[in-house]
């Protein structure tokens, strides 16, 4: 008779455990794995790290570095004296150094989850290695990570580190649909990081051989306009040509543009409690339905809830006295974002965001002041010429804010939203405005210290409550040379959405 083999392996004694003390001694250091691997997933910035100054972000390991310590990074300039020549001595001729340094300060990074006991599937232990929460721990830590590098390229730079697709263009409200990211656009801002010393970035290796390039980074929706350009297409059609059916024309992705190669960045529209969007691309979804009419001309303010759903409108949850959770329009204009507990951005009491709710096929077009985080403060709405609309200091005709008479026609325009619609922000022209960031090497230095993605836990209740964190002790910001100068990345706003203008075809030529 045959003999039924039952397989026997993996079992707690392979790996030399013997007992719960010893199982859960194994545990933290297998949660962490799983934390890391997770975090891979969604940190964007990830990809670029490397050792070495000659990739865009320089990731630095320091194991002795705890919570408040400081990475030190010293800079030297070139040598661009002008010597001696022919008999001459040097004597006191001598160049000077031009030495610098900045600081990363690493910190703890935390977030924890709590669950009780009939929650899990099984009272046991093993029961966590086998539930998410080490991959939703890892998830928020590579978003958190991603986002905050984000804030910090578009709010911690120099005045030259921004620019608009648009060069005669002198603000963002400037910036018209067809402001978008073009040929010539990569080119051009490309070239004004080659001016400014930036070198190419370490991308990869072709056998032996280095790969080096100029990194975009951009939302898809950025990017469709440079999928349908002509310049962009031959580049397209060249490559498709030389490599056949392996070619981007096939697969997808994009052909590297005069040295420049395209990142592809897209967050998606999740089901949490959360900001959906990025800060390249602010967008949200209506948590509570309304309507303007002839009540609201006057009014002082309406309050905006996003979550896209009614419980989601409901968490409002006080983080600092003017910072809300859930967090919701985190990405729009206005928020005291925190890079950390001491510094948050400035945000001046007259400043005037803007965004589009699309509704029904039509879109309603508002100003806002207050920007807390889960609520914005609505300042204004625009309403139809017609239909017996009674204009005020709230609800207010095209005129006022100087908008397009063809985008914003009454046919056009709606005051009736419901929930789940989706919000984008744009400039006061009613046009979705978006960043796209290029880097070169050594743009931004990443500190690792002795935490990363390390379990902790504590339990209440008679131990019927669990409540397990994740802690890693972390820091980044843009490299600085010796003059304060940032010359490694570029930040390009402009007009990033297609979802509006494909509701109202022809609008995109305004």
């Amino acid at each position: 008779m045959a003999q039924l083999l039952i397989p026997d392996s993996n079992r707690l004694a392979d790996f030399g455990i013997s007992n719960s003390t010893a199982y859960n001694a194994l545990l933290p250091e297998l949660w962490r794995k799983g934390v890391q691997l997770s975090e891979a997933t969604e940190n964007f910035f990830q990809q670029f790290e490397g050792p070495s100054d000659s990739y865009a972000v320089q990731a630095v390991r320091d194991l002795s570095k705890g919570a408040g310590s400081k990475i030190t990074f010293r800079t030297m300039a070139q040598l661009f004296g002008e010597g001696v020549q022919g008999d001459e001595l040097v004597q006191d001729k001598t160049e000077d150094f031009r030495l610098g340094s900045f600081q990363l300060t690493v910190d703890f990074l935390r977030h924890a989850v709590s669950y009780n006991k009939r929650t899990e599937e099984k009272i046991a232990i093993a029961s966590e290695l086998k539930s998410n929460v080490p991959v939703l721990l890892g998830n928020w830590l590579g978003r958190i990570k991603t986002e905050r590098l984000q804030k910090l390229f578009l709010h911690k730079g120099n005045s030259e580190n921004y620019v608009l697709s648009n060069t005669s263009a002198t603000d963002e409200n400037a910036l018209l649909p067809s402001d978008t990211i073009s040929y010539d656009t990569i080119i051009r801002v490309g070239q004004q990081l080659k001016t400014r010393g930036a070198k190419p970035a370490m991308v990869g290796t072709n056998g032996k051989n280095k790969i080096n390039r100029y990194i975009l980074a951009s939302t898809g929706e950025a990017l469709v306009s440079l999928k349908a350009e002509s310049s962009y297409l031959a580049a397209v059609r060249a490559a498709a040509a030389a490599q056949g059916e392996s070619s981007v024309l096939f697969t997808g992705g994009y052909v590297d543009v005069d040295g420049h190669v395209i990142r592809e960045y897209n967050p998606i529209d999740h089901d949490g409690f959360g900001p959906i969007g990025s800060s390249l691309n602010p967008k949200a979804a209506l948590g509570e339905a309304f309507t303007i009419s002839n009540a609201t001309a006057n009014s002082a303010s309406i309050t905006l809830k996003g979550g896209g759903s009614a419980s989601a409108a409901a968490k409002r949850v006080q983080i600092t006295s003017d910072i809300y959770a859930p967090a919701y329009f985190k990405y729009f204009k206005n928020f005291k974002y925190r890079f950390s507990p001491d510094d948050s951005l400035t945000v001046g009491g007259s400043d005037r965001g803007y965004v589009l709710i699309l509704s029904s096929g039509k879109y309603g077009f508002y100003e806002y002041s207050t920007n807390d985080g889960n609520q914005l403060t609505l300042t204004g709405a625009l309403v139809k010429t017609t239909g017996g609309f009674t204009a005020g200091t709230f609800n207010k005709t095209r005129s006022t804010w100087g908008l397009n008479a063809t985008a914003f026609a009454d046919d056009n325009i709606t005051n009736t939203h419901s929930v789940g619609d989706p919000i984008i922000q744009c400039n006061s022209k009613g046009v979705p405005i978006g960043k796209s960031i290029m880097m070169g090497a050594n743009c931004a230095v990443r500190g690792y210290g002795s935490l990363d993605g390390e379990r902790s836990e504590e339990n209440f209740d008679g131990e019927f409550v669990r409540k397990v964190y994740v802690t890693s002790i972390f820091g980044q910001a843009p490299y600085q040379r010796p003059d304060g100068r940032q010359p490694g990345y570029v930040v390009l706003t402009m007009q990033s959405s297609t979802r509006v203008w494909l509701l109202r075809p022809g609008l995109s030529s305004r």
